[in-house]
């Protein structure tokens, strides 16, 4: 159960079937990334006297950022007693943008005697206007002999009654822990409305031991601008990665030779008199390159349908950016034109309600192009 997948933000999930031999004894399994274990993503079975050797369902889940290269993530798991056996098993991870899912863990122990639905304690996100795929985890018990436990997820206060999961607490066995997960796909989440997780017991006291609600934006449809060709954006926020696409074309008689475009951006209300500088890779400034799972950093560009208007007759395959601030060089014959793409987003260094151009630079030659017609700008929300 390990996987090296490469430099990235990954949402991983593992499920397996585990038992132990001595009674007593608890059985538990975690996430580890590069070595360090993901304590919210621990799972745990109580193995009481009267059900050794008995094998439950084990499942968790978690969202990384930031794996790097060679680094590894993988499952692991000890007992405090006897032997433990983990039957059959699954490890799945998938590279995803950040800007797409949020994560809410909690490792201290919640507790509820109530006998309807509250809130789970540091379970609730609010993620924005969209449709959601929705991950819970944890591991619950009851303390009272023949009471229920149950967890269901709630969207903006409506319980989805398919996601309710429950566990029973027969009668020899109180207080005995077993990982408890569930999911949903929702559409239609309005802006303000929270996901959250809310449980309930039918007596005694329940307890939610470990546990993780992930949320992650689905995209549907190919990609859209946001808005018409050398149109201003305003209203951008913080943390959301945006696409940044440029045209240029060589309108004079002669071949350039090989340019190399980098992306520099000022905070300015006049772009062609502002203090550029390049945007870097890391998030010291107001914005940053960053990864998007939609591109691969230096492919190849086309020119697509609908898109930028075609300035020249001629297109030259440009290049798609989401881990450098440069392309390669370019070479543009008389009347021919290029297109380059950058993945990008708004650092909490930003200027709420400012305002930002941002310009291609020819940095083989350390010079901005000779002609620029129009800049890209974007203003902050404030």
């Amino acid at each position: 159960m390990s996987i090296t997948p490469g430099a990235g933000d990954y949402l991983i999930w593992f499920s397996g079937s585990m038992e132990g031999t001595l009674a007593n004894s608890t059985q538990y399994a975690s996430v580890y990334v590069n070595g360090a274990q993901l304590s919210h993503s621990e799972r745990r079975v109580f193995t009481e006297g009267s059900i050794l050797n008995n094998s439950f369902p084990v499942a968790t889940h978690a969202y990384v950022t930031g794996v790097g290269a060679g680094q590894t993530i993988d499952i692991r798991w000890r007992t405090t007693g006897g032997t433990a056996t983990m039957h059959e098993r699954t490890l799945v991870v998938t590279q995803v943008d950040p800007s797409n899912n949020t994560q809410v863990t909690a490792t201290t122990d919640a507790t509820t005697t109530s006998t309807t639905f509250v809130a789970l304690a540091g379970m609730s996100i609010t993620p924005g206007a969209g449709d959601y795929l929705i991950w819970f985890s944890g591991s619950m018990e009851g303390s009272l002999a023949t009471s229920t436990q149950y967890a269901s997820i709630y969207v903006n206060g409506v319980q989805l009654s398919h996601s309710e999961r429950r566990v029973f607490t027969e009668g020899s066995i109180p207080n005995t822990s077993f990982p408890v997960a569930n999911h949903a796909y929702v559409t239609g989440v309005g802006a303000g409305q929270a996901i959250d997780i809310r449980w309930r017991t039918t007596g005694g006291t329940a307890t939610m031991h470990q546990r993780t609600l992930v949320v992650q934006r689905v995209t549907t449809a190919a990609a859209t601008f946001a808005a018409a060709q050398d149109t201003a954006i305003s209203g951008l926020v913080t943390g959301t990665t945006r696409r940044l696409r440029f045209e240029v074309s060589n309108e004079g008689t002669l071949s350039s030779s090989g340019v190399t475009y980098q992306l520099q951006v000022a905070e300015t209300a006049a772009c062609s008199a502002g203090a550029y500088s390049a945007v870097p890779t890391g998030s010291s400034g107001h914005w940053q390159i960053v990864n998007s799972i939609y591109m691969t950093d230096g492919a190849p560009t086309s020119n697509i349908v609908p898109g930028l208007f075609d300035e020249a007759t001629t297109f030259v395959t440009g290049q798609l950016k989401d881990a450098g601030n440069a392309t390669s060089n370019i070479t543009l014959a008389s009347d021919a034109f290029t297109e380059v793409e950058f993945a990008i987003l708004a650092t909490g260094n930003s200027t709420p309600g400012g305002s930002y151009c941002f310009r291609l630079y020819d940095s083989t030659a350390a010079t901005p192009l000779n002609t620029y017609d129009v800049y890209a700008l974007g203003s902050i929300l404030p």
